[in-house]
């Protein structure tokens, strides 16, 4: 299965691109949405979860998005999500 090159986040598409950054998110004309964590591990998906976050509520502060996605990331690998590459 290969993985999506595009997501849309309250209407607005964004590039997902995986690369060597540990996570970033752009709504200034480039909309992506970078990870570059390895996604097998929880950490990646918190900075997944994280820069989703971002691309939904941009208002949202920075300390309100980290907990968020570590609470989440957190219940989703207690839960048994992984990706498999």
């Amino acid at each position: 299965m290969s993985l999506p090159r595009t997501h849309t986040f309250h209407g607005k598409k964004y590039q997902l691109i995986l690369e060597e950054l540990d996570g970033m998110c752009f709504a200034d004309g480039r909309d992506c949405l970078v990870v570059g964590r390895d996604l097998k591990i929880r950490v990646g998906l918190e900075t997944l979860l994280h820069e989703m976050l971002h691309a939904c509520d941009w208002s949202a502060s920075e300390d309100k998005v980290d907990q968020s996605a570590r609470d989440m990331a957190r219940l989703l690998w207690n839960l048994g999500y992984r990706i498999k590459k």
